[in-house]
């Protein structure tokens, strides 16, 4: 009677190891899945922070006053019969050094 009970003890122990280290949802693959939320949790926060950001851009487009300054900054537009000068500082070359 104890040569079956350490048989099916022996039995237990390899069935343990292998849904602990083999098996589908093994605690290896589980702690990879976490650590693939967490940067994936990482990057919605990143992206609903730069939403915030585009977000608020899109509402300030609404004004023309602001919708004008923006053409300036970013794609260098001017007015009609204007002339536009575009300085490079010396502080602007230092940085592309």
């Amino acid at each position: 009677m104890t040569s079956n009970w350490g048989v099916a003890g022996i039995m237990l122990l390899i069935f343990a190891v292998y849904m602990f280290a083999f098996d589908k949802y093994s605690y290896f693959d589980i702690k990879e899945l976490n650590r693939e939320i967490d940067v994936l949790q990482q990057q919605c926060d990143n992206l609903r922070v730069k939403i915030a950001a585009d977000s608020a851009i899109i509402t300030g487009l609404e004004d023309d006053e602001y919708l004008e300054r923006y053409a300036r900054e970013h794609f260098r537009m001017k007015k009609e019969g204007e002339t536009m000068y575009i300085i490079n500082s010396a502080l602007n070359n230092l940085d592309n050094f």
